[in-house]
């Protein structure tokens, strides 16, 4: 009832607060769907886009919902974090050449730990049963992605420093992935691409009222982005850019007339937004 009074801004982060806590994880009979989805279509971390997670999310929610109508759908995000998840405890398997489950039984890891490779190396599998490879694989914390799959210079390696969405893997505070445009290099910040963006989210989100779990992932991850940095200074809706990390560079070609700024902090004014 209260909605229609809110203003342009609220109630686009408003929309925020309708996920089901669920959809944003995996756990317990879902986690053996998940890993023998994994194996069928030999998910991995670095082959994997937002447009890929999305098919994937699809396909797994279609499934889940066939063996149990009372599951929660997941969104992107979970099927990501347990992808991440699970990749790191099969290198920790791999590394130790324990298969072994809290049971004790060794059927699960054995199965899944060489089911999908988690690199390359002149198409020999680096991880599995009786690997001659120990060493576990580095794992981007950003992006939730194994970084070097390949040999140097390989296309499916992670970039040095920065993410596949721009953003410096660094900033943990920033979701990935941002749309493409905003951030480059993990040093670059574009603001005229990132006003359109929320714009054009505020369009889908409130205009065409369409639920936040059915925006691309990217958008998902930017509504978070400006949700937690968004504030009012002297009665103007701006956008905190501190978040973006101390090593940014802000495009100069925009105007000082799109920016404000105190007690030191730095904001950009969000008048895409105003009522």
């Amino acid at each position: 009832p209260g909605f229609s009074s809110l203003t342009r801004s609220q109630r686009l982060f408003a929309t925020c607060s309708g996920i089901h806590p669920k959809s944003l994880s995996i756990n317990g009979d879902e986690v053996f769907l998940f890993m023998d989805m994994r194996m069928e279509f030999q998910w991995v971390s670095y082959g994997m886009t937002p447009c890929r997670w999305a098919d994937a999310t699809t396909t797994f929610n279609s499934r889940l919902m066939a063996a149990n109508p009372s599951y929660i759908p997941k969104m992107p995000r979970a099927l990501l974090n347990k992808l991440g998840e699970m990749e790191k405890k099969i290198s920790e398997h791999v590394a130790t050449g324990n298969y072994a489950s809290k049971s004790g039984k060794t059927e699960f890891w054995t199965k899944h730990c060489s089911a999908v490779p988690l690199g390359k190396n002149d198409g020999k599998t680096l991880t599995g049963p009786g690997t001659k490879r120990t060493r576990k694989p580095q794992t981007c914390n950003r992006c939730q992605t194994i970084m070097y799959p390949g040999p140097r210079n390989s296309p499916e390696n992670h970039k040095l420093g920065y993410c596949s969405d721009g953003v410096s893997q660094k900033n943990l505070d920033i979701q990935w992935p941002q749309p493409q445009g905003i951030f480059t290099k993990g040093k670059n910040f574009y603001p005229i691409p990132f006003l359109q963006t929320l714009r054009l989210i505020y369009d889908e989100l409130i205009i065409q009222k369409r639920p936040i779990g059915e925006l691309a992932m990217e958008s998902q991850a930017f509504v978070d982005l400006v949700g937690k940095q968004v504030c009012e200074l002297e009665k103007t809706l701006v956008f905190k850019l501190d978040c973006l990390g101390p090593e940014i560079s802000i495009d100069t070609s925009i105007p000082d007339s799109f920016f404000m700024k105190n007690n030191n902090t730095s904001y950009l004014r969000l008048d895409c937004l105003s009522d």
